[in-house]
């Protein structure tokens, strides 16, 4: 195998263009959290079946531009920010 440092972005640009994960995985991979799911809403107007979908990363940064997100500069950061905003969402599902 041949590596191309030149052509490296573009490489993995072509792979995610064909992955589908489901949001909350695109999540850690940005280090983004959706707070408010507009972006998930569109389709359907249910957000939650449309955020049980998996998506591609285009798609998912596609729909984190129509919602409220928070973006973590540290994994320490993204790790204690995932907690504490799971713990709000599963008190407001109760």
């Amino acid at each position: 195998m041949i590596h191309d440092t030149d052509n490296e972005e573009v490489l993995v640009a072509d792979v995610l263009a064909f992955v589908l994960l489901p949001p909350e995985h695109w999540e850690r991979v940005e280090g983004i959290r959706v707070i408010d799911p507009d972006g998930w809403q569109r389709d359907t107007g249910d957000w939650a079946s449309e955020w049980a979908r998996p998506v591609t990363h285009a798609d998912f940064m596609r729909r984190c531009d129509e919602s409220t997100c928070m973006r973590f500069t540290s994994a320490a950061l993204m790790t204690c920010g995932f907690s504490l905003l799971e713990t709000k969402r599963r008190k407001k599902r109760s």
